[in-house]
């Protein structure tokens, strides 16, 4: 059973098209979320999945993402989505 939190950050992903830009603690679904945004996006709302850009922080979030999405919605689809590491200074600007 998902937890209240992360039942709520799931829902707020897809719900709106806003970009996603929170610093969200470990184990909390970040992937999941993103996941399901991006499944929503393309299967829902229509936006080619080259259009998406997904980047993460750890070369091990970005495969979880990638084998989640296969899933989700299809190994085509999820060939065509940018997708991959941030390099460190993107995470910290200052």
């Amino acid at each position: 059973m998902m937890s209240p939190y992360r039942s709520l950050l799931v829902q707020e992903a897809v719900c709106h098209l806003h970009a996603l830009s929170r610093t969200i603690p470990t184990y909390t679904g970040k992937t999941k979320v993103l996941t399901s945004r991006i499944s929503h996006l393309v299967q829902n709302v229509g936006i080619p999945p080259s259009r998406i850009c997904a980047v993460t922080f750890t070369n091990k979030a970005a495969n979880e993402m990638r084998a989640r999405l296969q899933k989700l919605i299809g190994l085509e689809n999820t060939n065509k989505l940018q997708m991959g590491m941030s390099s460190p200074g993107l995470s910290n600007p200052y």
